[in-house]
């Protein structure tokens, strides 16, 4: 019984918390954003840490604008030198994690985010940039 009570009670907070939708193949998402008429969002972490999984907990999970990321972006997770294929020449950087934003024809969408990424400097940072598409009324 107490175990249903957990589930019962913990379930409306899964239902209610927003993450963004992460694509592992570059290839997959670019198709993907020019079929549905999105901007690619792309994340490259140098390898595999705990720090990286800490940032996707803090600023790609439950934030104010994940929803309209998801709107409008195809999003794509990349862990530099992987083995699937990623426009390296155009996502070079030395700095990271490293947030690109590019439109579905591979060009910059807006100015990158490199190194200490947090909730409030990407809120800004899509908010200064005007990176959010806003509905036309």
């Amino acid at each position: 019984m107490f175990k249903y009570l957990l589930i019962f009670l913990l379930s409306p907070s899964f239902l209610y918390s927003s993450h963004i939708s992460w694509q592992s193949s570059y290839e997959k998402a670019h198709k993907q954003a020019k079929k549905t008429n999105k901007k690619l969002l792309i994340l490259i972490f140098e390898k595999h840490e705990e720090k990286n999984r800490q940032l996707l907990q803090s600023v790609f999970m439950n934030q104010i604008y994940i929803d309209k990321v998801n709107q409008h972006y195809v999003c794509v997770l990349i862990i530099k030198d992987q083995k699937e294929s990623y426009p390296i020449e155009n996502l070079f950087t030395i700095q990271y994690p490293a947030l690109f934003f590019l439109d579905d024809y591979e060009l910059f969408y807006g100015p990158p985010l490199l190194g200490n990424i947090t909730p409030q400097t990407l809120k800004t940072h899509l908010d200064l940039n005007n990176l959010i598409r806003t509905p036309m009324r």
